[in-house]
């Protein structure tokens, strides 16, 4: 009897090994359906953009696809095995690209749609005298890992712009997660003239309301640019973000009379300064002319200038020294006298 349970139990046990075999359930080692699908997403993305790098900037792919990794809390090894169970299990793989191609091509139609847009604003100039010319979102999301951690712009300039017009730029921070850690983030505004030379200005971007103010000078502009850079905790490895929001970049025109005046002012400080240094320059002149003039001499001087040598220094003759041999006896002296 006992014989007759040991062999339904062995029976029973190899059943429900066969039928959890035939299941083809998903090992707990292997990234569940639903973030693959986003690890995938992201990774052909960021494949795509990596090849567009050659030479010197390859490395910017790998580092595209280390930054989708830590994004989505994974390793590139735990992927590799993971994708390895996937293409042995087609059905859930096929699946997985459906979603993903779905995906693509709405993400194609809204490129193509703000692609419009932007050609749209480009090929109508901006007028007026105080103007919004920040056409891109007012709001980006911004995190401390690599080619996610900054935001740059450069807007040519048109017809619109003119002389000393004065740009200002506004931007909002709201840091994410704990805002007792260490989250450095600089911005800058600049201007650059057709020339090429540059002016800029920069600061820290600090929480809530930021800032940037600059002005042009008289030259012809060339373009306007800027850019945010989110550094972080550079000490820990730790993924931060922040939000930039409520962006505007004002641009206001200077009254033609302010430039008449402060181009007028420039110009006479001009003239004045080169007075003086031509006035510097004739009084160092005399001054040098009237150092290198000879002093006039007087008529007993010439005289003595046109006499000899020996007569000029009124230098005496000295007696030659008497040897003691040559020397003659000298009278006695008479003291009684």
């Amino acid at each position: 009897m006992k014989r007759g349970y040991k062999y339904i139990f062995c029976i029973f046990l190899l059943t429900s090994i066969l039928l959890s075999s035939c299941k083809k359930g998903i090992p707990s080692e292997v990234i569940q359906p639903d973030k693959m699908e986003a690890l995938l997403y992201d990774y052909h993305i960021a494949q795509a953009i990596g090849n567009e790098y050659n030479g010197e900037e390859r490395y910017k792919k790998e580092l595209l696809l280390q930054y989708v990794f830590r994004k989505h809390h994974t390793t590139e090894a735990h992927f590799d095995s993971s994708l390895v169970w996937y293409t042995r299990n087609t059905e859930k793989l096929n699946k997985i690209y459906e979603q993903i191609g779905d995906k693509l091509k709405q993400s194609n139609q809204n490129i193509s749609e703000l692609a419009e847009s932007n050609a749209l604003i480009k090929a109508e100039p901006i007028s007026g005298d105080t103007v919004n010319i920040w056409r891109r979102p007012a709001l980006y999301r911004l995190s401390n890992a690599d080619m996610t951690n900054k935001l740059t712009f450069i807007i040519p300039t048109d017809t619109s712009y003119k002389p000393r017009d004065r740009f200002m730029w506004k931007i909002s921070r709201l840091s994410l997660g704990d805002k007792t850690e260490i989250q450095n983030a600089e911005i800058e505004l600049s201007i650059r003239y057709q020339n090429d030379s540059t002016v800029s200005i920069s600061r820290s971007l600090i929480e809530g309301k930021n800032k940037l103010c600059i002005q042009s000078d008289t030259l012809p502009l060339k373009e306007v640019r800027g850019f945010i850079y989110f550094n972080g905790d550079s000490i820990n490895d730790k993924i931060q973000t922040l939000l930039i929001h409520d962006i505007s970049l004002m641009r206001y025109h200077t009254p033609a009379e302010k430039i008449e005046i402060s181009t007028k002012v420039k110009n006479d400080t001009l003239i004045s300064s080169s007075l003086k240094d031509s006035t510097k320059m004739v009084l160092e002149k005399k001054d040098s002319i009237l150092e290198k003039e000879p002093s006039r001499l007087s008529p007993k001087e010439l005289r003595e200038q046109s006499r000899p040598e020996q007569i000029q220094r009124k230098v005496k003759p000295q007696p030659k020294p008497i040897s003691p041999n040559n020397r003659r006896k000298q009278p006695a002296r008479n003291n009684n006298r």
